[in-house]
Parts: C-alpha cells; structure tokens; sequence
C-alpha cells in the first residue's frame, strides 16, 4: 500500500491539529529528537550525529519541490527554507533542547546523546499545555514517514510493495525503525490509539 492523497491529507491535518493544541513555539523541537532516534539513539547512548545528518532527514522525508523552500513541515503544515537544517533545526536543537533543556548533550556537534530523562523533558515542554498532556498521535506520524517507501526506505525489501495493510503493522515499523522498541519514551510522548478513516485506501505507485 502507498499513501494515497487522501490518507496523507488526513495525517498531515490529524498532525498540525495536534500541534495547535499543543506550545506552538516548541513543536520544531519534534525535529530535535526524531531525526537522532532514526539514527539509534537511545538515552544515555552516545552516537555520531552530525548536522548533515539533519539535513539528510529533510531531504529524505520532507522534499518536495525545488527552489528556495523545498521542504514541506507536516506538522506546522508550512514551507521550510534549503538551509532549515543548519539556520534552524540544528540551532534548535543546540540552543533549546541542549542548553537550555538538558535534553542531551552534543559533543563538538558530532557526539549526540540524549538525556536519560529526555523523554519527560520532552513531555513537559512539548506536550504539555494548560496542565494537560496531548501526546502526539503515532499513526498519522508513521504514514508521513512511510508515505513514498520506495523513495524514502530503498534499501528495505520488506517495503517494496509498498507499507502494510494494517495500522498496527504500520505502528510496529515506525516505533522499530525509530528506536522506540527499547525506549520507554514510546508512551510517554506518543498516543498509539489514533485512527485514520482513509487508512487501507492505497495508491498503485
């Protein structure tokens, strides 16, 4: 199954509801974490991440025009500049999530490891807004990720026909390929009960 025009517009509204609901200010720090987990960062793991690495994650996932603005934010549904990854996520993650969060610890911006406790640094200034805590909804958040498997994923056999069928299957991947099998910030920050009406309706290519 691909991710059919339906399905993507359903997940990218499901997502950018999510972060109105949430402190619109911090919702690029998603940006901060994400990006390191698919490289296999755990806490308190050390791993060698680098800001091209940043800019590899957008122009795998995010890619969709050329020009100035290539890159499309699901999340803020908004255009990002060519140099997001240097002028923006990078500086993100060393000014906020780093300094003033402690949500890790970036060694001469090579040496990444996130903070043992960064799961609930992320829940108290991500999620939390007006005492509540709306974590982010995992299913649409897997189908942006798994939208163009042959495009996105083209070394992985098992996507070449394209993401399974079923939801729980597509869940099972995303938290996998993200490092969250092991990570108990799997429940802290995401909600696995979403649903998507327009889940199963796939394109042929």
């Amino acid at each position: 199954m691909y991710a059919s025009s339906e399905l993507l517009e359903e997940s990218v509204l499901a997502l950018s509801e999510w972060a109105k609901a949430v402190k619109k200010q911090n919702v690029a720090h998603v940006w901060s974490f994400l990006p390191v987990k698919l490289s296999g960062a755990m806490p308190g793991t050390t791993i060698t991440y680098r800001e091209e690495d940043d800019k590899a994650f957008l122009e795998r996932f995010f890619a969709y025009r050329s020009g100035p603005e290539p890159f499309f934010d699901p999340l803020r549904r908004e255009w990002l500049k060519a140099g997001y990854a240097h002028s923006n996520a990078a500086t993100f993650r060393k000014r906020t999530f780093m300094m003033s969060w402690n949500a890790c610890a970036w060694e001469d911006s090579e040496r990444l490891t996130l903070a043992d406790d960064y799961d609930e640094i992320v829940r108290k200034n991500v999620l939390t807004k007006a005492g509540d805590v709306i974590r982010i909804p995992a299913l649409p958040l897997a189908v942006w990720f798994y939208k163009r498997p042959r495009a996105e994923w083209p070394e992985r056999n098992d996507l070449r026909e394209g993401v399974p069928d079923d939801p729980g299957e597509l869940l099972a991947l995303f938290r996998h390929d993200f490092s969250f099998d092991e990570d108990p910030g799997w429940q802290v920050i995401f909600d696995p009960d979403a649903e998507l009406t327009h889940y199963g309706d796939g394109d042929d290519g």
